[in-house]
């Protein structure tokens, strides 16, 4: 794999899958479920969950570019166009730096028909046939997104800085075939027990699609909640999470901006002994935000 090396398809989502999605993910904001609800806000319809096409961009990275065995150490994602149920979608990888050996930097858009972006970013990755012991997880590899607290809005429609939300989630073995099955994952990091231990892990790994579904429930369900509009996301993945053990997802509301209605979070994975299993940090916009009833400013 080389600079400038590329790749490009097409994928369509039908409102089936949006709800098969927000199924497997938690994530039932009525923006991505409910016509009606949509149809009240200034997207019009209903809109495609962001990990719906970061799971995408994951299936392809695992499949052909750079294929089979590949694994992600990183993913910066900005959604600056919602994408709309039914519209054809062209997905463009590009192979843009070879920072050390084994990893490779793909640039990652999602472009819509009429040539804006849905989604855009980069993504670092190890190549297929680098162990894990082969790949040096230093800080200019996965970097850490900032979690530094502002301070200079301390509310905003009943939000708070410093705000949590946390969910434990368990993710069966039949749940994670289904979410294999609806995005055809093919991936044996993801889908092959021996493969995986075979590579240095325990066994087959949960995607960064279905970790990213937990922060996505977390955001559109609870903190900031229904009608949130994801804008940006940083993961730095730093242990791989499995089927049938619990994970806990976190976020926190690291600074309010009320005069665009943009609320930054700092997000994290953890398994059941605590351990740090990816960390990252939102942007998301809430002038859609359902109001609660205590809501001041």
């Amino acid at each position: 794999m080389k600079i400038g090396d590329t790749h490009t398809t097409e994928v369509t989502f039908s409102q089936a899958d949006f709800d098969r999605f927000a199924a497997l993910s938690g994530d039932d904001n009525p923006i991505h479920v409910d016509p009606d609800f949509a149809a009240r806000t200034k997207f019009g319809k209903t809109v495609a969950h962001g990990m719906l096409l970061y799971s995408t961009l994951i299936q392809i990275l695992g499949d052909v570019f750079p294929g089979p065995g590949s694994r992600q150490l990183s993913q910066q994602l900005m959604f600056p166009s919602p994408t709309f149920v039914r519209e054809q979608l062209r997905v463009e990888l590009e192979v843009t730096a070879r920072p050390a050996p084994g990893t490779a930097e793909i640039s990652t858009h999602i472009f819509r028909p009429s040539g804006e972006l849905g989604c855009t970013g980069k993504t670092r990755v190890a190549l297929p046939g680098f162990a894990s012991e082969d790949i040096n997880l230093s800080e200019s590899v996965v970097p850490s997104p900032s979690s530094e607290q502002h301070s200079e809005i301390q509310s905003h429609q009943g939000l708070t800085l410093g705000q949590t939300a946390s969910h434990t989630y368990t993710i069966t073995a039949v749940e994670h075939q289904t979410y294999l099955a609806l995005l055809d994952e093919q991936n044996p990091l993801y889908t092959d027990n021996g493969y995986a231990q075979c590579s240095g892990f325990r066994g087959r790994q949960l995607t960064g699609g279905q970790l990213g579904g937990m922060i996505s429930h977390l955001l559109g369900t609870q903190l900031p909640g229904p009608g949130t509009n994801w804008l940006k996301q940083h993961f730095a993945f730093i242990k791989p999470a499995y089927p049938g053990e619990p994970v806990t997802g976190r976020v926190r509301i690291t600074r309010l901006r009320p005069e665009k209605d943009l609320i930054n979070l700092a997000t994290r994975h953890e398994n059941q002994a605590g351990e740090l299993l990816v960390r990252g940090e939102a942007l998301v916009w809430t002038s859609d935000l359902e109001r609660r009833s205590d809501a001041q400013d």
